[in-house]
């Protein structure tokens, strides 16, 4: 992540009042980092990487609701959560990341594929842990077939809110700035 993204996302967590306002934060900033991730031209290292981004996302969420956590711990939730909840809707991904391998036009269209697909699923994967420790739920009790509804709930949310996050990052670019 950018310095100016790690900022952002300090900004918006010093107004935030409640670990929800905060996990937002955290979940906007990760979604538009899949987004970008999704466009690394290298195959599976595009993969690697939004796995990571969708793995600390967690971690950062769990912080925010006083969640305790291990790293291979995080790493097994998400990956069932994925396996079980999300796996209909990203089981093309390995495909659009090994389309990068023709050159110009399967690095373009897999990118922006992979791109979409990645955002909405960071965005469904912040949502659901966010609602499971809302309820109490930690990393411990989390059970991804009970929640996979919820996760393809989130997962078609995210298409949407990625696609307003993006359009809200570029019109804050082109604002100029204070003086």
């Amino acid at each position: 992540m950018t310095e100016e993204t790690t900022m952002e996302v300090a900004e918006r967590s010093e107004t935030a009042t409640t670990p929800a306002q905060r996990s937002a934060a955290h979940i906007r900033v990760y979604t538009l980092a899949a987004a970008g991730t999704g466009m690394i031209p290298v195959p599976g290292l595009d993969l690697a990487g939004i796995a990571a981004l969708q793995c600390r996302l967690v971690q950062l969420v769990a912080r925010e609701y006083g969640v305790g956590f291990r790293e291979n711990a995080v790493k097994t939730v998400v990956a069932s959560l994925l396996g079980s909840a999300g796996a209909s809707r990203l089981f093309a991904a390995p495909l659009f990341s090994l389309l990068k391998v023709v050159p110009v036009v399967g690095t373009v269209l897999s990118g922006m594929t992979l791109s979409g697909v990645a955002a909405a699923s960071t965005y469904a994967v912040g949502k659901v842990f966010v609602q499971h420790f809302e309820t109490g739920g930690t990393l411990l009790d989390f059970d991804a077939k009970k929640i996979a509804g919820h996760y393809a709930a989130m997962f078609d949310e995210g298409k949407l809110k990625a696609a307003d996050f993006l359009k809200e990052k570029e019109e804050a670019s082109l604002e100029p700035a204070a003086v």
